[in-house]
């Protein structure tokens, strides 16, 4: 069997024996021709493993995005809402301060009537003490 391949320059690297150089020629177009797929083979699944990763990735920022989205709006709804109750605070203390006004008024309205009262409850007193005195 040695001799058969040594007959037919059976080269080692060579799969097949061949039976000339054009042959043998081809054959190792054929194995450089493999060698070549396998590493393109290679860097597709390691493109199409990147591709993976990325769209994972582009995933995950998009739903990071709608979370900081929806916190964003809750902060907003959160800052309008304090806003409209610091209005109604301000219109509730504008009022109270027209109350207080109105009630201060009333109240010196009322303190000057009981002043009145009170000279006239005096004036009384005197003239009804004259009266009895003197008659």
């Amino acid at each position: 069997m040695a001799n058969l391949v040594e007959e037919l320059n059976w080269d080692g690297d060579i799969k097949l024996p061949v039976s000339n150089a054009e042959n043998k020629a081809i054959e190792n177009q054929i194995h450089s021709k493999d060698k070549e797929l396998v590493t393109i083979t290679k860097q597709l699944e390691e493109h199409e493993d990147r591709i993976h990763a990325m769209r994972n990735h582009m995933n995950n920022v998009h739903q990071e995005l709608e979370h900081t989205q929806g916190v964003l709006n809750a902060r907003k709804h959160q800052s309008d809402t304090e806003k409209h109750l610091l209005q109604l605070a301000h219109r509730e203390e504008g009022r109270l301060k027209q109350e207080i006004v109105k009630l201060q008024n009333e109240f010196s309205q009322l303190t000057e009537k009981k002043k009145v009262q009170e000279v006239n409850i005096k004036s009384e007193s005197f003239r009804a003490v004259t009266q009895l005195l003197f008659s």
